[in-house]
């Protein structure tokens, strides 16, 4: 992976700069720093910001994309797309790779890109998931890390029960999660119940663990919680691993007689092996 030294953005207008280096040069298609590798390949070397990209998805709903070297989808490739096109239709976001077909664009694991999501001038990290059979969202890139922000409504969480698991992300083989916060954005009350708490768990461990969100609209409530999840202890993870939302109430269930909303925030990052 390379990267441009002082990771300043470069105008479109200039066509070559013969002192970045050996096969490196200014595309004037895109103004993205490139090099040619020995087998005379083009590749991007980064964005403004300093992150390297695979691909430009162009676009609005329907994304495409030309990724050299790419010949078939696999469990956990890993991709930082910058995107041309805001999504800004409620048209599914599918995504499709060298024409080697299209596939839905997923976030929270099973839900389609809500329209406004993905901005225009923006790289974003997606991760192929064979359980799912499609690109999962892992967040916006910036300098290396992906951050995303998943919003969760109250209809989701009326299953009448005390204790509701939800999906929330896929994370990408050789990641870790080094960050999460969480806030209700609408107040968790209503009914009988007198708490509700919130674990977001990992196939081994839980993160943000018994968080309390009853009655509260805080945007600090939680913290910024950092620490590593079950991934960072494990060498060179190959197989994408996917995280839930478990939330529990007490004396009563979370059903049409409570409420409530919550963002919750996940900032990722690549393991260098």
């Amino acid at each position: 992976m390379r990267y441009n030294r002082n990771f300043i953005p470069i105008p479109a207008a200039i066509v070559a700069i013969p002192a970045v280096g050996i096969n490196e040069f200014i595309d004037s298609a895109d103004g993205l720093l490139k090099y040619k590798d020995t087998a005379g390949v083009v590749n991007p070397i980064f964005t403004s910001g300093g992150t390297t990209i695979n691909g430009i998805l162009l676009g609005e709903d329907v994304k495409t994309t030309t990724i050299p070297g790419v010949v078939a989808y696999a469990d956990g490739d890993t991709y930082d797309l910058l995107n041309q096109v805001e999504n800004t239709s409620n048209v599914p976001v599918t995504i499709n790779i060298n024409a080697l077909g299209a596939e839905n664009g997923l976030t929270k694991v099973t839900v389609a890109i809500p329209p406004a999501t993905l901005l225009a001038g923006r790289v974003y990290r997606f991760v192929y998931d064979v359980a799912t059979v499609a690109f999962q969202l892992v967040g916006e890139v910036i300098n290396g890390q992906a951050v995303q922000k998943l919003n969760y409504l109250f209809g989701e969480f009326t299953a009448a029960g005390t204790n509701i698991v939800l999906p929330a992300f896929v994370l990408p083989p050789g990641h870790i999660t080094d960050a999460a916060a969480l806030s209700p954005s609408v107040a968790f009350t209503g009914g009988a119940i007198t708490a509700v708490v919130v674990d977001l768990d990992g196939p081994n461990i839980n993160y943000l663990t018994d968080v309390d969100i009853f009655q509260a609209v805080d945007p600090t409530l939680g913290g910024l919680v950092t620490g590593v999840m079950d991934d960072a202890s494990v060498p060179s993870p190959i197989i994408p691993s996917t995280y839930t939302l478990t939330m529990d109430s007490t004396t009563a269930n979370l059903d049409a007689l409570t409420q409530g909303d919550m963002d919750v925030w996940i900032r990722s990052s690549r393991l260098l092996f």
